[in-house]
């Protein structure tokens, strides 16, 4: 297998992405893989009490539609049917929250770190053996290719802060040379 020469480091990001804090499993990962230090940070955290209090609202007006609907059928759901009903709605709306809120991208000067839940993914630039780069209807993606043969997707409609990261992304693999798709051994 062919070997790569070392990935050059990005440059550092916009100072406020700087102070972003890091989570402390992720910031634990980074030292552990050495890493260095942070470049960009980039989270969705729906933790806002507001966005929680969206989600609920949401559910309430799911609900009043499918009453207008279940109305126009000639039906109607009981007071005690709204009780059972409306808290499954408004948990289920809350756990979408949840789990939009548990994605991160954190860059650093030596890889990145792609948090999912409590699953984190560990990439070192050193570790990229080519990228693929695609566009479609529903946005950009990114195909990274490791040197073990895995393959990372990054669609860019769900990776968090893909604005400033696939650009990145592309200056790194014509600076180290990525092929554009994997080599054949």
């Amino acid at each position: 297998m062919q070997q790569n020469p070392p990935a050059q480091q990005p440059q550092q990001s916009a100072p406020d992405q700087q102070r972003a804090p890091l989570r402390e499993d992720v910031a634990r990962a980074a030292r552990e893989n050495q890493l260095g230090d942070p470049v960009q940070v980039h989270v969705k955290d729906y933790t806002n009490p507001y966005v929680g209090g969206f989600f609920v609202l949401a559910a309430w007006a799911l609900l009043l539609a499918v009453e207008g609907l279940i109305q126009l059928a000639g039906e109607s759901l009981s007071p005690g049917r709204w009780a059972v009903v409306l808290p499954i709605f408004a948990f289920c709306f809350w756990m979408l929250a949840l789990y939009l809120r548990r994605k991160g991208l954190y860059v650093f000067n030596g890889g990145f770190i792609l948090r999912k839940g409590n699953n984190l993914r560990i990439v070192p630039w050193s570790d990229i053996a080519a990228l693929t780069d695609r566009y479609a209807n529903n946005g950009e993606h990114i195909q990274l290719v490791r040197t073990s043969g895995e393959k990372i997707q990054l669609n860019g409609m769900y990776t968090p802060g893909s604005a400033q990261f696939f650009p990145l992304l592309r200056k790194l693999a014509a600076e180290n040379g990525w092929p554009k798709k994997p080599q054949k051994q």
